[in-house]
């Protein structure tokens, strides 16, 4: 529901952009979280606020949808501008980060750093676990796509049509 792409109508639909969350959990205790990323802007279409546009509209749909906690990893300066701010200092991990001073925190719901801390893994429901499982005590092999995050399948979710400045 909020993987979604930027079309130009002008130019019959053309994809210029695109933005994608999975759900993470955080913690020993799995609080459910978003993880923004990748978003990816059509290099020749860069400073026309495609990006802008995706994010900022995306994360008032995540807090809409009542997500309350979207982390990320990349530009502080850049993401910034939609309120993250370093995660580190409160107390998240991301495993395998090599630049971990990248990993960011919003808050889409006021005081939900207060139960959000720990190490950032990927979700993995209880149906999930439970189809593998039966398939392996069955002797079944499970596609490798029921241990896949979510995935964006739905191309009409078009979050413009952009107008080049």
């Amino acid at each position: 529901e909020l993987c979604k792409v930027a079309r130009d109508m002008d130019k019959g639909g053309e994809i210029v952009g695109a933005i994608r969350y999975w759900p993470v959990r955080i913690g020993s205790t799995g609080l459910p979280a978003l993880l923004l990323g990748p978003l990816a802007v059509n290099p020749e279409r860069r400073g026309e606020g495609i990006g802008r546009t995706l994010v900022a509209q995306t994360l008032d749909w995540a807090m809409l949808a009542g997500h309350k906690l979207v982390v990320l990893v990349g530009d502080l300066d850049y993401y910034r501008q939609f309120g993250f701010h370093p995660a580190v200092p409160h107390g998240l991990v991301m495993p395998r980060e090599k630049t971990p001073e990248r990993l960011q925190v919003r808050e889409l719901s006021p005081g939900a750093l207060a139960g959000f801390k720990g190490t950032i893994s990927p979700w993995r429901s209880v149906r999930r676990r439970s189809v593998a499982s039966a398939a392996g005590r069955s002797g079944n092999t499970v596609h490798q796509a029921a241990e896949q995050p979510l995935q964006a399948r739905d191309e009409a979710n078009v979050v413009v049509p952009l107008r080049k400045r």
